[in-house]
């Protein structure tokens, strides 16, 4: 009996899945995207009420890979477990290291957008969405700049899975901050030569632009901060 196939699970949205997605495809990974809508409270039902009982994990939430008798909750477990098996994690102990502090530092900045976009009252939320924007701008695009310095991508040993997730925090800010990417282009070129180089790769080139013809938000349709693609 052939083996099955890993199962990725998430939401009909882009957020926490797209870089692990993106990442997956750039690999060549083989697996069954099990998408849930939530689109509506009733369109849930099938991941509250089916999928997650049936999983039956102390930690289950989702995103989640299941992979043989493996199963795997939260978003930087299961990039880092894949780019441990594909070579993406950083070539020595101290890359590997240095990735884990990378990642760690972009789930901070992730988890500060899904506050803005989920937890602020929508009638603070402009003021907020611009204060984050120019906390952005003056301060984390700083850091991330020195971060990558003259480097091709944030490891000395080439791609790794922090840059999968590094492009999508970029796309996600250009959303909440429209004049972002030619601030980015005139102000901290190496960052936007970063996204450039990391969107030329054939493979990522080939995914994106499948995955864009789809159009997802970012977060769901009734959040402060859907995030929209351009149209």
């Amino acid at each position: 009996m052939p083996e099955s196939k890993p199962v990725f699970g998430y939401w009909k949205l882009r957020a926490r899945a797209r870089p692990i997605r993106a990442l997956l495809d750039y690999v060549g990974q083989e697996y069954e995207y099990k998408e849930y809508d939530v689109s509506s409270m009733e369109s849930t039902k099938e991941w509250f009420e089916k999928d997650k009982p049936a999983l039956n994990h102390p930690l289950v939430n989702l995103p989640y890979w299941k992979e043989g008798d493996l199963i795997l909750f939260q978003s930087n477990a299961i990039i880092r477990h894949l780019a441990r098996n594909h070579g993406l994690a950083g070539k020595t102990p101290s890359e590997v290291a240095t990735a884990d502090m990378i990642a760690e530092y972009f789930a901070e900045l992730r988890s500060a957008v899904i506050q803005l976009s989920n937890s602020t009252e929508k009638s603070l939320y402009e003021g907020k969405r611009v204060e984050h924007a120019k906390n952005w701008r003056e301060h984390q695009l700083q850091r991330i700049s020195k971060l990558l310095g003259s480097k091709d991508f944030l490891l000395d040993s080439g791609l790794s899975y922090v840059d999968f997730i590094l492009h999508e925090l970029l796309y996600v800010h250009s959303l909440l901050d429209p004049d972002l990417e030619e601030f980015t282009k005139k102000d901290i070129s190496n960052v936007a030569d970063f996204k450039q180089r990391f969107e030329r790769i054939p493979k990522i080139a080939n995914f994106m632009k499948r995955e864009d013809a789809r159009k997802l938000t970012i977060h769901p349709t009734f959040a402060n901060f859907p995030g929209h693609p351009p149209s």
